[in-house]
């Protein structure tokens, strides 16, 4: 029998030891790498525990990254909180969700080379953190009312007092959109019911619709929410939110975030190798529909727009 090739041999060892090696690297523990993102996160109830879980997965899930976490508790203090954030290494970002993390934070702000806030509903310009917010880009409301109705031309916010910054940004998305917005700015339920009698009065539905920001008809559920589907029904008045609760009673739309792609985007920010710059809008929205009020407004029900609604009213 004829000496085997040597060369041959060098060659299947060189392949052999390869793949053992490429076997070896992939079998590596998670914990012998080191962790370069630090997320910080509160204990919650449900259905908050539900919501912050999902923004870690699409963090996680875009980042690709070892995750660190730590939960913010009730006997958590400020001193902990530091030592967790001074623990992390100089090439670690350390992403922070919830109030609870972002206000030990303005406490004392350790200096952390990275920090990116997310899993609250403040506004660009409310924290020097960069990071994306709870609040939804007030285009994409705007961008759904004109795909339903597009004769609507003008629309009436209201707005709490609380939150009068973010009719600002309500106002400038709406001139870029030409639509014309008439705030008003309530401070409680009385003052809601008495802005909305004259509303009500003068609103040409075939060319205005109504918006309700955050804290307005919760203010007192029990008296608002029955007088206002009653009148934009009987009056054929076009009106959304971002409370889903309302579209189920009778309200056209509403929009509210999708928390596994709102982490995804905070996850797009810490794969940046720039510095984000600012707390933006998040753009990650999901859409609750009610046909019923739909076809009472004489809207034409496409079928993009039936699939793109979860939940859809009434439900199948």
């Amino acid at each position: 029998m004829a000496n085997p090739d040597p060369s041959r041999w060098r060659e299947a060892t060189t392949d052999l030891l390869r793949v053992i090696l490429v076997m070896a690297f992939l079998w590596v523990p998670t914990a012998a790498f080191s962790a370069s993102l630090l997320v910080v996160y509160p204990e919650a109830p449900e259905p908050y525990r539900e919501a912050f879980a999902q923004m870690m997965e699409g963090l996680a899930r875009t980042t690709q990254q070892p995750l660190r976490s730590k939960t913010l508790t009730a006997k958590t203090t400020p001193e902990a909180f530091r030592d967790w954030l001074m623990d992390a290494g100089p090439d670690e970002t350390v992403v922070l969700l919830g109030y609870q993390a972002l206000s030990l934070y303005g406490r004392d702000p350790p200096p952390v080379r990275r920090v990116i806030v997310g899993g609250v509903s403040v506004l660009p310009g409310q924290t020097p953190l960069p990071g994306i917010s709870l609040t939804l880009d007030p285009m994409l409301y705007l961008h759904m009312l004109h795909t339903l109705l597009p004769n609507i031309r003008r629309v009436v916010v209201y707005c709490n007092a609380q939150e009068q910054p973010w009719i600002a940004q309500v106002e400038q998305a709406a001139l870029a959109a030409r639509i014309e917005v008439e705030r008003v700015i309530v401070t409680d339920a009385f003052d809601v019911a008495r802005q909305l009698r004259m509303t009500f009065q003068t609103l040409d539905p075939k060319t205005t619709a109504l918006w309700f920001g955050r804290n307005t008809l919760t203010l007192n559920a029990d008296l608002l929410y029955s007088y206002v589907l009653e009148q934009t029904w009987d009056r054929g008045i076009a009106a959304f939110s971002e409370t889903v609760l309302l579209t189920k009673y009778g309200l056209l739309f509403a929009l509210y975030p999708n928390y596994t792609e709102v982490g995804a985007e905070i996850g797009a920010l810490v794969r940046r190798q720039t510095h984000p710059a600012g707390l933006q809008f998040s753009r990650a929205s999901q859409f609750a529909f009610n046909r019923r009020t739909a076809r009472h407004l004489g809207i034409a029900l496409r079928d993009d727009v039936i699939r793109q609604a979860k939940p859809l009213f009434p439900e199948p």
